[in-house]
């Protein structure tokens, strides 16, 4: 049979026999002429495309015969409009592409009848038969535009071929265990068969491919109409069928990695630890960067399915195999040089950053421009700057009070030039915290009678930087907490939960989350409950309503922290819940997120370190029921440049 003829005797007959014929010896003479088709593939009534779309199927109802043949018909479908594709492919690029590359689509069209004839066979047998069901025409719709080969072979081969690994696969182990062997064998059958198929995708691929990776190559011949997410199935990811069709491991990965909305705006996520710097127009540090790039990972678990994390710079894979590994729906990764990608491909949500800053005003206004209305959320207004200043958190804690004297509601101050420390301060032994300060960055302790030579550098270069400092006297610090607070629009108020703190020198280093009071000593116990109360919550809530209160008249929405510790004077013990707000995402935002992913009762702990941690870490976890961590002991971020997260349980 010539092949022209064969190809368009596919397109054009509407009789199913005629579309499944052998060709039998194929007669590969070129051609010059130019071969027209149709808009649609020819298809008797039983086969035609329906104005609906095909039922959708759950797992429970294949034990259903007929259901199962159902299902039977929408394969068959898929696999008839795969050989129509490549009839049409054969017409389009015959004077293109080389002989042995139309040899191979002819090959793949005569498996792809094979399959036919054995699904038709089947759902017949199953009481089912065409024209049961309105048949999709998503496949057409894709690919009948392509205009060069490498875009079918990336649009079918790669996309859609390689989705029924994952498919073909998933479903034999589905039917076996419902007892139906003979539909298992046919998908055992189609899946030998279509690594193949997906295999002369990759082989093609490889050849014309000279400049760029092969992921790349296929992104940018992959046809608009299909996205990455196509080529995988949501239930199973067919690791070895991926590496038998000869497909390098990197781009396996990168596959089963990727995600990207599929209709709903995409909330987009930012990482900017400098946010109280930047709330101040004060440059930040460069070591800021690097905290930025080697931390924006751990955002992952407040992202949902289908959001987008934008960052300075591509997030290592390895590094999204670990939240992939921990069940964890993967955001869509772009970088800042890449909005306009983005704003082409989406259109945007909310814009949810660490921290509300007018560098993120900024950094974000052509995305601004592209919400919708609903979506057109301020994430910088003036009047929010006094939220981040230790000045002006004094002045509100200032003005708190209770009736509980384990509450310690004594005010700070505040000093703008360094002669007033020692006329202002009633002690000897004091805490100086820098305006801006944050997560124990800028802290420090002095003895105001012997300050020393690198305490007065120190207070001069954060009065010239920050214009002033708070200073409190030094409290015999034994437990450190964070709670974590939402307010939303309507200006309710949300308490999310609370950790406990591991700091040194001041700083923030460690989260724990879970029933961390069972390894409190009974001294701590007992002060904390004291007659059924709980006092580290109720003190917190009591600051919270007020900041609420506040942010309310300043129309500030979003996440919120307030840190505060247990302390001992003598023998009497104190809390005391204003030690700082944090008017932001913080990091035990995200231990408490990490936590919610582990089973009931398990105790967790977030912590940052830099290098030493990696040399006694296993890198491990398990999984007990619906899918919870029952243990771990992980660094999430394994490539980062100096700042590792490490989660474990304990």
């Amino acid at each position: 049979m010539n092949l022209y003829h064969f190809a368009q005797n596919i397109l054009e007959s509407a009789d199913i026999e005629e579309k499944l014929r052998h060709p039998g010896k194929i007669d590969y003479s070129p051609s010059k002429k130019v071969y027209s088709f149709p808009t649609s593939p020819q298809r008797s009534d039983a086969y035609a495309f329906g104005k609906k779309e095909s039922k959708k199927l759950h797992l429970g109802e294949l034990n259903s015969e007929r259901d199962r043949g159902l299902l039977l018909l929408m394969f068959m479908n898929h696999e008839l409009l795969a050989i129509e594709l490549m009839a049409q492919a054969i017409l389009k690029f015959h004077q293109s592409v080389p002989e042995s590359f139309l040899r191979g689509l002819v090959q793949t069209i005569i498996d792809e009848q094979k399959h036919c004839r054995l699904y038709l066979k089947r759902l017949r047998e199953l009481s089912c038969k065409p024209g049961d069901l309105p048949l999709s025409s998503f496949f057409w719709d894709c690919l009948s535009q392509v205009e060069s080969p490498q875009a079918y072979l990336a649009g079918m081969s790669l996309t859609l071929e390689q989705a029924n690994l994952d498919f073909t696969y998933h479903y034999r182990e589905v039917f076996s265990s419902a007892g139906d062997k003979k539909t298992a064998d046919i998908l055992k059958t189609v899946y030998d068969d279509e690594i193949r198929h997906v295999q002369f995708g990759v082989d093609w691929m490889n050849k014309w491919n000279h400049d760029s990776s092969f992921w790349d190559y296929y992104l940018q011949h992959l046809p608009k109409s299909l996205d990455p997410n196509r080529a995988k199935a949501n239930q199973y990811f067919d690791m070895n069928g991926r590496l038998a069709a000869k497909m390098d491991k990197e781009t396996i990965l990168k596959f089963k990695l990727h995600s990207s909305s599929r209709g709903r705006s995409p909330n987009i996520w930012i990482f900017n630890p400098a946010a109280e710097l930047e709330s101040h127009k004060i440059s930040a540090p460069k070591s800021y960067t690097t905290v930025e790039n080697d931390l924006i990972p751990l955002l992952i678990p407040l992202c949902k399915k289908d959001d987008i994390l934008l960052s300075n710079e591509s997030i290592d894979i390895n590094t999204l195999e670990v939240f992939y590994n921990l069940k964890f729906p993967l955001p869509e990764n772009f970088c800042f040089s890449q909005i306009d990608q983005l704003l082409s491909k989406h259109k945007p949500g909310h814009i949810k950053a660490w921290g509300k800053s007018p560098t993120v005003e900024r950094k974000t206004s052509s995305i601004k421009q592209a919400q919708s209305s609903t979506f057109k959320l301020s994430n910088w207004k003036e009047p929010w700057k006094d939220l981040y200043s230790k000045k002006y958190q004094a002045k509100v804690y200032s003005k708190l009070s209770s009736d509980n004297l384990a509450l310690d509601f004594s005010a700070a101050h505040y000093f703008s030039d360094i002669d007033d420390l020692s006329r202002l301060s009633q002690s000897n032994d004091v805490l100086l915290k820098q305006d801006l300060a944050s997560t124990g960055r800028g802290c420090r302790r002095v003895f105001i009678d012997a300050l020393e030579d690198d305490d007065l550098k120190w207070i001069k270069g954060a009065l010239k930087r920050q214009g002033g400092i708070l200073f409190e006297p030094y409290r015999d610090r034994l437990l450190d907490f964070s709670a974590q607070y939402e307010i939303n629009s309507e200006g309710k108020l949300k308490f999310h939960g609370l950790t406990q703190i591991e700091t040194k020198a001041f700083a923030n280093t460690a989260n724990t989350c879970g029933p961390f009071h069972h390894q409190w000593p009974n001294e701590i116990k007992s002060f904390v409950f004291h007659g059924g109360q709980h006092l580290i919550r109720d003190g917190f809530h009591l600051v919270a309503q007020e900041w609420s209160r506040i942010m309310q008249e300043m129309n500030f929405t979003g996440p919120f922290a307030l840190d505060g510790f247990i302390w001992r004077d003598n023998k009497q013990l104190y809390f005391r819940p204003i030690c700082e707000l944090n008017p932001r995402l913080t990091m035990g935002r995200l231990a408490l997120e990490l936590n919610r992913s582990c089973q009931a009762g398990l105790l967790t702990q977030l912590s940052i370190s830099d290098k030493s941690c990696l040399s006694d870490c296993p890198q491990d976890f398990q999984f007990k029921k619906q899918n919870k961590i029952s243990s771990a002991d992980l660094i999430l971020n394994p490539h980062a440049k100096q700042f590792f997260a490490r989660f474990k349980s304990l």
